[in-house]
């Protein structure tokens, strides 16, 4: 007798009501991989940036409109470090 290809070993399709597809490829728990991510997946806290945080992100741009080019800002374990041509500088020491 031929064997006949299933979706999943005992579904055809996505056992969510809402997708029902067969063409997603099954991940878990009678989903496909898109709808069991959804169900199953932890959620991510926003991201909240301190006013530092912030105003380094933010510093680009500050860069653009005052004309300061070629300037690498960045920011790592509480630290700043500016460096422009060959100059650097540092916040906190």
């Amino acid at each position: 007798m031929p064997r006949v290809s299933r979706w999943a070993m005992h579904y055809d399709e996505c056992q969510n009501e809402h997708c029902a597809t067969p063409g997603k490829p099954h991940l878990g728990h009678g989903l496909c991989s898109t709808c069991y991510h959804r169900q199953y997946e932890r959620k991510r806290p926003p991201r909240r940036y301190g006013q530092l945080e912030k105003f380094i992100r933010d510093l680009p741009l500050l860069h653009k409109k005052l004309g300061l080019f070629g300037t690498i800002t960045s920011f790592r374990e509480g630290q700043v470090t500016i460096k422009y041509k060959n100059m650097t500088a540092t916040w906190p020491e």
